[in-house]
């Protein structure tokens, strides 16, 4: 017998019923029906996820969920139970749910899974369906199955380099550095994942210290910064993924008279 799942509930929506259920995403998986069983229609024939990795684990970081939806017939009087099986990792283990609603449609969503190492991670989805909730009497599925491919890529990660030393492995899930640095000092931004990214930081703001001499590449940036008037205040450099994505460091910067 299959384990228990981790929730399930039954409720009105719309005047609809349907059943969800936080499914148990598991590897492999066997069965089979013995009745005329349902057929299901989905809306796309494959399931494309992309994920950073580590994603989710850091400040401001989400990941959001790859939806299946479609269409399933006949629709029978009693209540369906669904169970997904996944014939590879890619999708997070009991972070799957399926929603089956009694006008013959169905949703189901999966979650990426940021904990594995980069690359490419190809299987199937399979939706199995029963008739009790012990999941015990299967009922016979058509077009149950569908096939993924789950894409893990490398998060940015940055070297600081000045004339002092270096502030190494920069990272999302290590949003911090601190540095202290002479007055008039280069510094060196370096995308060790070789990720591209941009420099933001505050400009000509009163208190700040001035950067100037700024050279800039995909996987570099350099400037120097320098002591102003009216410097009193640290300047905060936000490295920012240049895709767009949920990725970005902040490097505190001291720069200090020199004596």
């Amino acid at each position: 017998m299959r384990s228990p799942h981790s929730a399930f509930r039954v409720y009105s929506s719309a005047g609809l019923s349907i059943v969800s259920l936080a499914l148990i995403l598991a590897c492999g998986g066997g069965g089979g029906g013995n009745n005329s069983g349902i057929t299901i229609y989905k809306d796309q024939p494959t399931i494309s996820a992309s994920v950073f990795q580590g994603q989710g684990t850091y400040q401001n970081s989400t990941i959001t969920p790859t939806v299946l939806a479609g269409t399933y017939s006949p629709v029978p009087a009693a209540l369906l139970y669904p169970y997904v099986t996944a014939s590879a990792p890619g999708f997070v283990a009991l972070d799957s749910t399926v929603d089956i609603y009694n006008n013959g449609t169905f949703s189901a969503s999966f979650t990426p899974d940021s904990s594995l190492a980069p690359g490419t991670y190809p299987g199937t989805i399979s939706v199995k369906v029963f008739q009790d909730a012990a999941m015990t009497i299967p009922i016979a599925v058509t077009g149950g199955s569908v096939p993924f491919t789950v894409t893990v890529t490398r998060p940015l990660v940055v070297n600081v380099l000045y004339q002092a030393g270096s502030l190494n492995g920069v990272s999302p899930t290590n949003n911090n550095g601190s540095i202290n640095i002479p007055d008039g000092t280069t510094i060196e931004f370096d995308s060790i994942n070789q990720i591209p990214f941009t420099v933001m930081y505050s400009s000509g703001a009163v208190g700040l210290p001035a950067v100037s001499n700024i050279v800039t590449s995909q996987y570099t940036w350099t400037a120097k910064l320098s002591m102003t008037a009216s410097y009193a205040d640290p300047l905060s450099l936000t490295v920012v993924a240049a895709d767009g994505s949920p990725q970005n460091v902040t490097v505190t910067v001291n720069v200090q008279s020199i004596d």
